[in-house]
């Protein structure tokens, strides 16, 4: 009998419909689906108190700022760089070259191509070719990049670590990200050498160039420790007091018990400051606010300081910033003269002046006898939205004339500094501003109002973070703030709706305490008519049997609204709410989550929420599901030349999401700790998988394929500074495996748990140098 291969037509179907779909979509180019497409957008007009237009309201805001002159454009005028520290922030701005002006446009397109970097940067050209090099901190060190543009910025790195010689051999050259070197030429031999404060401080070690000695050409890099206590001075181990006529002579009396250094963190800038050509210094110090000029009156190859000047400048407003300045020397109002430009030097968000924190001083001198003439503490900080230390941004149309006003709290103003055995300590008070809407329901504008809404500051709180809605159905809204103390203060209307006034109602209110940092959302998350209460904070601690931690959660509470319409009562549901947790380990500790519920147009519940890394996470899957996991769809991003690139503007990002001009797609309000906003505006664009490959140097495969219980994933990728992300979807779009790693190579995925059918592999690669990402997208066939 002949053999017979039976099989249903339902197995037929099964085993070809993946592969005619496959058929089907082979040559075509895939747009990648996302809920939402942002823009970075600087068109919403904002307005100061006195109805004037602000230059750049949407950069983010500046606190710890560092700053370098640089060609960004190519059209031979040197444009403005700015970093800062805080949250690592990078702003670029184009100098339109008008003499004698100080004349900026904000360029946020350029600061895309610069690489990650973190504590300080520093730009200057190394090789004279006249264009600026990258000198940065990396892991107690120094990394450089070349400026390789051409017709766009383009840099390679050269040297990670930088190296110099300590008596013949070659090691790491020691640096601080708590101390800022001096880059320049000492010896006016035609290349750069670098000053900084020897590991524990107290000395200051000169490290030579011998790229000219060497070769006849500054390109090199090659330094050796010439001299470990340039200048023949030390600074006190408790404090800046500089002592003149100190030098370290190698021997170990100079470094006895008594005087081994305790005090590290310090700011140098060498330049000529009397026409002698001699290199003089500035110097900044931890927990001191001003600096302290030394003067040189040694010569090109002993450096000797002779004088110092504790109240510098002389003449003009001194230098009194709390805390630890740090001054550039570079032409701001192209005159053809360096100016010097003074900025905190600090990390911690909490402890420098950070609302007017970017010091001016005018040089009406000449480059090498320069005379300081104070003109503003708050350089570019005047045009723009800045909160000082934090901006959390709330949409709520406060006085009910149909638009969306912005409201927009902050971690604290510097109110006061104290010392305290020897250590500066600040004191913060928080507040809430309002950004009344006096534009239209299509063309919106923010004008400044006041400071402090509700007179918030008057109770003396850190990290005030408001939310507005209706409790007890009288017809006016409430305002419920959190603050650092995990707790709720509520504020009643005693006002018209029109003309609203809000004032303390009860503190403590329904004891709610969710620990430290509470930002509270009202929110009628369950549909039943009451608002209920959704709460963040800075981490919950989860514990394990025996009682110890063993993971810190950026966490949501929820509070479901028990009560009536008139007589609101939050009872505590869950501390870990969908299960978010924000937390990215490998940069904090903490989550800080800021959450933000809102509902598309048919109704559906979706979530939006910040987190202490400065990125913003969006989850759906939420309505029905309140006792389950909420679905992490991505971080959000936004595209710029076909370009994925994520939206994170620093750290401790809070988010406001709107429709706000009513064009039909969602827009968003994204906060930072550096006091400023950065608008997003939603976009019909859509990603076009095979334009990006298009432009991506980088490729991977996938095999087999189809595949059975396993594929392999191979890229191709020659930047070892690149991870990536790899994210398994169904034809629909929904994921069903995510995961990340480092240094793209070869990766092997179970998927063995998926169904027969055809899925979509999307290959994120994150470029750490252009901060871009690039999506790429292949399709696979399961058949087990």
């Amino acid at each position: 009998m002949p053999f017979e291969f039976k099989i249903s037509r339902k197995k037929i179907w099964n085993l070809i419909f993946p592969i005619v779909i496959l058929l089907v979509l082979t040559n075509t180019a895939f747009s990648q689906s996302y809920d939402y497409v942002f823009v970075k957008d600087n068109s919403i007009q904002v307005q100061d108190s006195s109805g004037n237009s602000l230059l750049y309201p949407w950069t983010g805001g500046m606190n710890s700022c560092q700053f370098s002159a640089i060609d960004l454009n190519f059209d031979g005028i040197k444009d403005l760089f700015v970093f800062d520290k805080i949250g690592n922030r990078i702003l670029t701005f184009i100098n339109t070259g008008t003499a004698n002006t100080v004349s900026y446009t904000y360029a946020p397109e350029y600061a895309v191509r610069f690489p990650k970097m973190q504590s300080w940067v520093q730009l200057i050209d190394y090789n004279n070719d006249d264009k600026e090099d990258i000198f940065t901190y990396f892991n107690g060190g120094i990394k450089i990049y070349r400026n390789a543009s051409t017709t766009s910025l383009v840099f390679k790195l050269v040297k990670n670590p930088l190296l110099s010689s300590y008596n013949g051999s070659y090691i790491n050259l020691f640096c601080l990200s708590e101390d800022f070197p001096a880059i320049t030429d000492i010896d006016n031999d035609g290349d750069l050498d670098i000053l900084n404060f020897w590991v524990l401080g107290k000395y200051v070690n000169y490290h030579k160039n011998l790229s000219m000695e060497k070769y006849g050409i500054p390109d090199s890099l090659d330094f050796q420790l010439a001299d470990n206590s340039w200048g023949c001075f030390a600074e006190s181990e408790a404090s800046n007091v500089l002592m003149l006529d100190s030098c370290y002579n190698g021997s170990k009396s100079s470094m006895n018990k008594d005087n081994i250094p305790k005090h590290s963190g310090s700011t140098l800038l060498a330049m000529d400051m009397n026409g002698d050509g001699l290199k003089d210094l500035l110097i900044g110090d931890v927990d001191y606010s001003n600096l302290i000029k030394l003067t040189n009156g040694g010569t090109l190859d002993t450096a000797f300081m002779i004088a110092q000047d504790t109240n510098f400048p002389s003449g003009t407003n001194k230098i009194n910033l709390p805390s630890f300045p740090s001054a550039q020397y570079l032409d701001i109002n192209n005159d053809g003269k360096k100016d010097l430009l003074v900025s905190p030097f600090e990390a911690n968000m909490t402890t420098p002046e950070t609302f007017k924190s970017c010091w001016l001083y005018k040089n009406t001198g000449t480059n090498s006898n320069p005379v300081f003439q104070f003109q503003t503490k708050d350089f570019l900080q005047h045009e723009m939205i800045d909160m000082g230390t934090g901006a959390y941004p709330v949409l709520f149309d406060y006085n009910n004339d149909g638009l969306t006003d912005l409201f927009i709290s902050n971690i604290g103003y510097l109110d006061s500094t104290y010392l305290l055995n020897g250590i500066l300590h600040s004191v913060f008070v928080s507040k809430i501003a309002l950004y009344k809407n006096i534009g239209t329901a299509t063309s919106p504008v923010f004008k400044l109002m006041t400071r402090d809404f509700a007179n918030v500051s008057a109770l003396h709180l850190q990290a005030v973070y408001p939310t507005f809605g209706d409790i007890n159905n009288d017809g006016k809204a409430e305002m419920i703030i959190g603050n650092a103390d995990g707790k709720l203060y509520l504020f009643v209307n005693n006002a018209s709706v029109a003309s609203p006034n809000f004032v303390l109602s009860q503190a403590d209110y329904q004891n709610i305490d969710v620990d430290d940092y509470s930002t509270p959302q009202l929110f009628d998350l369950d549909k039943d008519g009451l608002l209920d209460l959704v709460i963040g904070e800075r981490q919950q601690l989860w514990k394990d049997a025996s009682n110890n931690i063993i993971a810190r959660k950026g966490n949501l509470n929820y509070y479901k609204n028990t009560g009536t319409q008139t007589m609101p009562v939050f009872s505590l549901v869950t501390d870990s709410l969908g299960r978010v947790d924000i937390t990215n380990y490998d940069v904090s500790n903490y989550g800080y989550s800021t959450p933000c519920f809102f509902r598309t147009a048919s109704g559906e519940t979706r979530l939006m929420v910040g987190n202490d890394e400065g990125k913003v996470y969006y989850y759906k899957n939420i309505d029905n599901n309140l006792n389950g996991t909420f679905a992490l769809m991505d971080t959000l991003f936004y595209v710029l030349n076909a370009t994925k690139y994520p939206i994170i503007e620093g750290s401790r990002s809070g988010v406001a999401i709107s429709d706000i001009n009513n064009d039909g797609y969602q827009d968003v309000f994204v906060g930072n700790a550096a006091g400023g906003l950065v608008f997003y505006k939603g976009s019909s664009q859509s990603i076009t998988v095979s334009e990006i490959e298009r432009n991506n140097p980088i490729q991977f495969s996938i095999y087999p394929n189809p595949a059975n219980n396993y594929i392999h994933i191979f890229a191709t990728d020659n930047d070892e500074t690149t991870s990536c992300k790899i994210v398994i979807t169904d034809i629909l779009g929904k994921q069903l495996i995510n995961f990340s790693f480092d240094n793209c190579d070869s990766k092997q995925i179970s998927v063995s748990n998926l169904k027969d059918g055809v899925y979509l592999c999307n290959f994120e690669i994150f470029n750490s140098k252009t901060k871009s990402t690039a999506l790429l997208c292949k399709k696979i066939i399961i058949l087990h």
